[in-house]
């Protein structure tokens, strides 16, 4: 069912919205169409009230008349205040990425960019429509209904197992997209939580490492070396740093907190393409473009042991839970297990007809599960390397897959635009996550196994929830 929430000014075109809110209610069911989503109970926090309800909105019309601005004689526009109920709205609509729609109602005019405040000025460049409140409003409005349903189509939705083949009926979890983070001007390589859920941490090929809060979809920091090129950046386990590999060969840590660099943790000969911490955040592995993996010591001035045996470019790396092992995923078609203490190797995973490009341990660390080109998903035997399942379904390759915080279900991505997710133990599709308009690079579940985050080349981080 679509939601959409009609914003408009009393003072300016409150006759008109009661005439769309009317109409709209007609086609879609009156129970789809919301005017005055500011009418705040008492005591409550007027903003997070408008966040709440714009959370599970399709799409916003955004009413604008000739008295839009909300001007009146000496006073300044009503619009350039923070606490502008209308403002808040379309801010809030713009970070939580909804589709919004600005109405030139009564003879209003489209907003020049250099008219509005800083956090509405996007507003600016959406596509308007006019409603005249004539004898061609009915045709009007009609035209933004079909508008409306084309473009409620593209938004992000999830296809439950009833469409999906081979998915058993009681495993579908109900799930909805929340918001998409934008911001990113190029595409987007990684996004995880912190391991409290609260923030989101995102790398991209605009050369930037930006945090997010988790919440509000809200961007609240970006983390930039000069110019190099970010490949990969990781949470420590307790959220307090970040750690982050760049194309000058360097790995580099930051307070999570205060967004600043720690230290550098020397340079190295290979490109590293993922980094991660350990359970204890005391050390932190690292996959090379020269065959090898890396440890690093986060607490011994940045010394490394170095693990060799794959023969083609690493794309992923990763402890088990306990610290003890490592997984690691290579062009060369295998996923390989290393003693973490000394980098011996102990066992290699034999399967894959194309490059692997992630491998994780499950949470009890007794299950790996990897993703490849050849567009498959499959689940591995920690123990003895034997491979216990193959998940397929997705149409291009595989880029990444991990489990939940629970080891029920895999969530996996994949150039051909989907987050999948599968029944672990059944090996079975649950569901498709559809919504990005590029491949996806990756998906990770939150510490709550509540949501997923999802990053594209479309420069977005798609959040979903369960």
């Amino acid at each position: 069912m679509a939601r959409i929430v009609i914003s408009y000014r009393r003072s300016d075109s409150a006759a008109i919205a009661g005439r769309i809110f009317d109409r709209l209610g007609q086609h879609f069911g009156s129970a789809s169409v919301f005017m005055d989503v500011d009418a705040i109970p008492l005591g409550v926090d007027f903003r997070s009230h408008i966040h709440d309800e714009l959370l599970q909105t399709d799409a916003v019309l955004v009413l604008i008349g000739p008295k839009w601005f909300g001007r009146s004689d000496g006073a300044a526009a009503r619009i350039a205040e923070e606490a502008d109920p209308v403002r808040i709205e379309i801010a809030t609509a713009l970070i939580l990425g909804k589709l919004v729609v600005p109405l030139l109602v009564e003879g209003g005019k489209m907003p020049l960019e250099s008219d509005l405040p800083d956090n509405i000025k996007d507003l600016a460049y959406r596509n308007a429509a006019v409603v005249d409140s004539g004898r061609d409003f009915h045709q009007h409005v009609d035209r933004v209904i079909r508008s409306l349903e084309a473009a409620i189509k593209r938004i992000p939705v999830l296809e439950t197992v009833a469409n999906v083949p081979n998915a058993r009926a009681d495993e579908a979890p109900g799930a909805a997209p929340v918001a998409m983070l934008r911001g990113h001007e190029g595409n987007v390589k990684s996004g995880a939580f912190s391991s409290d859920g609260a923030r989101v941490l995102s790398v991209s090929g605009d050369k930037t490492v930006r945090i997010w809060d988790a919440a509000s979809a809200m961007q609240l920091a970006t983390l930039r070396v000069d110019a190099t090129l970010v490949s990969s950046a990781s949470f420590s386990p307790d959220g307090t740093r970040i750690v982050s590999a760049h194309d000058d060969m360097s790995l580099r840590l930051w307070d999570a907190m205060r967004f600043e660099e720690i230290a550098v943790l020397g340079r190295h000969e290979g490109y590293a393409s993922s980094v991660a911490f350990s359970p204890d955040g005391t050390r932190i592995v690292g996959a090379l473009d020269d065959n090898t993996a890396r440890i690093w010591d986060t607490v011994g001035g940045g010394k490394s042991t170095i693990l060799r045996g794959h023969v083609d470019v690493l794309r992923s790396a990763a402890f088990s839970p306990d610290g003890r092992f490592i997984v690691s995923a290579s062009d060369d078609t295998t996923v390989r297990i290393w003693n973490a203490t000394d980098g011996t190797q102990i066992i290699v995973l034999r399967g894959h007809a194309g490059q692997v490009y992630s491998a994780a341990f499950s949470p009890d660390g007794r299950l790996i599960v990897s993703a490849s080109r050849d567009k498959s998903v499959r689940l591995w035997d920690a123990a003895d390397g034997k491979q216990k399942a193959y998940l397929e379904g997705h149409e291009s390759q595989v880029n990444s897959a991990a489990f939940s915080p629970d080891g029920e279900c895999v969530v996996s991505a994949s150039y051909d635009q989907t987050v999948r997710l599968w029944a672990a133990a059944a090996g079975t599709q649950i569901a498709v996550l559809r919504g990005h308009t590029a491949g996806v690079r990756c998906a990770a579940f939150a510490p709550d196994g509540r949501q997923i985050v999802s990053a594209s080349d479309d420069a977005t981080l798609c959040l979903w929830r369960f």
